[in-house]
């Protein structure tokens, strides 16, 4: 079957003329189709749309009066329309009121949903329209009105349409193969006699042959006098070709580059006379081929010439490698060779063109080149100063191994890449400085600061100057830098330590003086000033004898003499001792001194530091009559101290004395009076009986009184020393001597988790015994309840004892604690008065406090501290 590419002239022209056509009419047969379908479809909808109205507006009174005969009868009316296939009405809920199908049968649809706001809907599905509208009548929706029409018409006039189109389409390609036909001749004919030229020119290699000018004006004659001027163009070319052969020839001698090529189809080669000559033989003594060119070549070349070649042919990689070639006198030639592979299709050489360079000289040179380069960069690299070469593109091209550690770029290979990837935050000011150094210009800086990617700062001294080639044009920069951090920062230091210096210097509160060999004042500070009552500008330059008095002045010199012939570089406060100054005005006033040495500039100087102190001894003076003074004081106070303890002691024996043998009288009363209760209660009148009564309770309170006062006593006397207890099992024993007051109250007490402290064990039992004692003991209608609590605070832990009692007015909290002080009477509440007195002595006693919190009628929350 021909290929269409493979057609005549006339015949591309006769099919794309009908082609074009076609095309045409087709395109706008079917845009003229869909515009007749979308025209129709819109008609449609606005048809049934106004058909709706009308039916809707004459179904409103039939739904109003739920008359559905009526409806349908109004819907019957569009059973002319022969395109209606159904017509429903539906109630505002969506109900079948009235309607009917066309073909009769089924029942009505489910009504059609409405978008939210909207008065209608229409779709089309199956080659139908649907289409529905809300009734509204005053406003208030009132029924629906539901149409489904068939599109037959529509169908029925797109098939006219096609068969319209059909017949134009075949009258049109009909025309369009007339007129191609008819005028293709006066195209075909001038290219066809045109090919015939350009084929004779092609087959007999006859530049001289032109084709025949046509009578015509149109691009084709343009065509065939560009044809004939291209063949004059190459005939000139041609000769001028065979010219330049000769040249190249005598260039190729010149330049020592051969050329050759290969014939891979015919398996022929060709030599240019140079190419010979590289080999050291005369043009024509043999053949040209690779298997005598390889003769020529060292072994160690051969293979490599060989594998090149071969992996140029098969395309893997060009032809472009050096090797050598043994001369006849056994001398040997470096040459390059390049050439270029022709191939039909990748791996299958058609032809193959190269050329042979002699590079000896060129090779022996960039032998000589590396080696100094090699040279050089050996020792920029071990140089000790930072040194980075770079080329015009700003790429390193070598750089020291202080270059790397300065800038913190250890790890990383640079050499090729550009300055400003390695820096990418490099400041402007650099790239301006390397294009004025780029065009010859020296730049130097003593201290600049380089600012790190991490955050932190160096300081540099640096250099930037061109390098050169051999053709004295600027090849790239040099750039030489060091490291100035550290000596900047000791400047810096230096700096700072001279403005603290001088501002200790101008604000120290002592006199600070500097003398030099010649005993010469060359620093006169303020407090100098005010404590010698001179000025600075009339001290400075003068010797320092003048701030002595003359009795001490051969001793100070002395002491100088010999201090700066000993090694020692400072002697403090106080060392020799007190010095004499002497003020502006002639007064002397004694001085503690302190003195440093320092050599500078091979020259001693000396610093002194002195301080007036004048008022201190007046001081001393007053400190020690007062401290003779305190010591007759304290001598008396220990005697006091010692009587105290002799007094304590009497009245603990007293206290001890009195409630033993208060004992005994008092049981024989309390006994005497209890018999006298027993016997005659009731033989007696009234009065008796209360008379004993009041006996017998004032024994037993007495009783009560004294033991109570005995154990007051006994606090600070008889306490055992302090171990590490439980307070847990404290609060056990506490509440164990309690039982029976707990179980007669129906009382609960409760306790947080509670430390471990050193303290008297016996002793805090009784403290817990007390507080929870009164919790229960000065209880409301309510059961008792109290709860223990503990938390640690700093260096001390605070213990609560809470209850639901009666509670205690603010004003009374202090008195509480006061021996023999009570809130009420003993009918009301029994107890003598001292429990919270001896509470609060053991608790002093152990180095903490103890206060209350309460209010009336809300309990009591009585608090103490304990050290940690």
């Amino acid at each position: 079957m021909t290929r269409v590419r493979d057609f005549s002239i006339t015949q591309k022209l006769t099919w794309m003329n009908m082609l074009v056509s076609g095309t045409a009419l087709l395109l706008a047969t079917g845009a003229f189709l869909g515009y007749a379908r979308v025209v129709y479809r819109q008609t449609m909808v606005r048809y049934l749309t106004m058909r709706a109205r009308v039916v809707g507006a004459n179904c409103v009174s039939a739904v109003l009066f739920d008359d559905p005969k009526g409806a349908g009868d109004t819907l019957s009316a569009l059973r002319a329309d022969e395109h209606i296939v159904g017509a429903w009405v539906y109630t505002p809920q969506g109900e079948p009121f009235a309607g009917f199908w066309r073909d009769g049968g089924g029942s009505a649809p489910r009504m059609p949903a409405i978008a939210k706001g909207k008065p209608e809907a229409f779709w089309f599905a199956n080659d139908q329209l649907m289409l529905i509208r809300a009734i509204t009548f005053q406003g208030k929706l009132t029924a629906f009105v539901f149409f489904e029409s068939d599109l037959n018409e529509l169908r029925e006039r797109q098939v006219r349409y096609l068969e319209i189109g059909a017949l134009v389409l075949l009258a049109s390609l009909l025309t369009a193969f007339l007129a191609s036909r008819f005028f293709g001749q006066f195209v075909a004919r001038p290219i066809r006699a045109l090919f015939d030229t350009a084929r004779a020119v092609s087959h007999d290699k006859d530049f001289s042959i032109r084709a025949a000018a046509t009578d015509s004006h149109d691009e084709i004659e343009v065509l065939v006098r560009a044809f004939n001027e291209m063949l004059e163009q190459i005939q000139e070319r041609d000769e001028a070709v065979r010219k330049s052969a000769a040249s190249l020839a005598e260039a190729q001698q010149v330049a020592h580059v051969g050329s050759w090529e290969w014939n891979v189809e015919t398996d022929r080669a060709w030599w240019s006379d140079e190419m010979y000559r590289l080999y050291g033989v005369e043009p024509g003594e043999f053949a040209p081929s690779l298997e005598n060119a390889l003769t020529r070549i060292p072994p160690a070349d051969r293979e490599m010439v060989r594998k090149g070649l071969q992996d140029g042919y098969e395309g893997r990689k060009p032809i472009d490698f050096d090797h050598r070639i043994v001369l006849a006198d056994g001398s040997e030639r470096i040459v390059h060779a390049r050439a270029a592979v022709a191939a039909a299709e990748p791996g299958k050489p058609v032809r193959v063109v190269g050329i042979l360079q002699d590079i000896t000289a060129r090779k022996r040179a960039e032998i000589a080149v590396r080696k100094t380069e090699e040279m050089l960069r050996f020792f920029v690299r071990h140089a000790p100063a930072a040194i980075a070469m770079l080329d015009r593109e700003m790429r390193y091209l070598v750089v020291s191994e202080r270059w790397i550690t300065d800038y913190r770029l250890e790890g990383r290979s640079i050499l090729g890449l550009c300055h400003y990837d390695v820096f990418p935050d490099l400041p402007e000011p650099w790239h301006e400085i390397y294009e004025r150094c780029m065009r010859g210009a020296v730049e130097t800086c003593e201290e600049d600061p380089f600012p790190h990617p991490d955050g932190t700062l160096d300081w540099l001294r640096w250099e930037v100057r061109p390098w050169r080639n051999v053709d004295d044009s600027i090849g790239g920069i040099i750039i030489f830098s060091e490291l100035i951090t550290e000596r900047k920062r000791s400047e810096e230091e230096l700096r700072k330590s001279q403005l603290q210096l001088a501002a200790v210097i101008e604000t120290a509160m002592d006199g600070i003086i500097k003398v030099n060999e010649e005993q010469r004042i060359e620093i006169f500070n303020p407090s100098a000033e005010t404590m010698f009552g001179c000025k600075a500008s009339l001290a400075l330059g003068r010797p320092l004898d003048f701030l002595i008095p003359e009795r001490y002045r051969d001793a100070h010199g002395e002491h100088i003499r010999l201090f700066g012939e000993s090694n020692v570089t400072r002697r403090t406060m106080g060392k020799p001792g007190i010095v004499w100054g002497k003020r502006a005005n002639g007064d002397e006033f004694p001085i503690e001194a302190s003195i440093a040495q320092a050599e500078v500039a091979g020259r001693k100087m000396y610093t002194v530091i002195l301080r007036d102190i004048t008022e201190r001894k007046r001081a001393e003076d007053t400190l020690n009559k007062r401290t003779e003074e305190l010591a007759q004081s304290q001598q008396t106070l220990e005697q006091k101290v010692q009587e105290l303890a002799r007094s304590n002691a009497d009245l603990e024996q007293f206290a001890y004395i009195a409630s033993h043998d208060l004992q005994e009288p008092l049981r024989t009363v309390a006994s005497f009076a209890q018999l006298l209760q027993r016997r005659y209660k009731g033989k007696l009148d009234s009065n008796a009986d209360e008379f004993i009564h009041y006996m017998v309770d004032g024994a037993s309170r007495m009783q009560g009184l004294i033991n109570d006062l005995w154990a007051f006593s006994r606090v600070g006397s008889r306490g055992k020393e302090f171990a590490p207890a439980d307070f847990a099992t404290i609060v056990e024993l506490a509440l164990s001597n309690l039982q029976t007051a707990i179980a007669e109250s129906h009382a609960e007490v409760t306790h947080d988790p509670l430390p471990t402290l050193k303290c008297d064990g016996a002793q805090l039992a009784q403290v817990f015994q007390n507080l929870v004692g009164n919790g229960i003991k000065f209880h409301n209608s309510q059961s008792p309840h109290v709860h223990i609590g503990a938390i640690r605070k700093d260096s001390e832990w605070v213990f609560s004892v809470k209850d639901n009692g009666i509670g205690i007015d603010p004003q009374f909290n202090q008195r509480i604690f006061e021996v023999f002080q009570r809130l009420h009477t003993r009918k009301e509440y029994p107890g003598s008065g001292i429990g919270l007195s001896i509470t609060k002595k053991i608790v002093e006693r152990h180095g903490g406090r103890i206060w209350v919190e309460s209010q009336p009628g809300e309990g009591a929350n009585f608090l103490f501290t304990l050290p940690a």
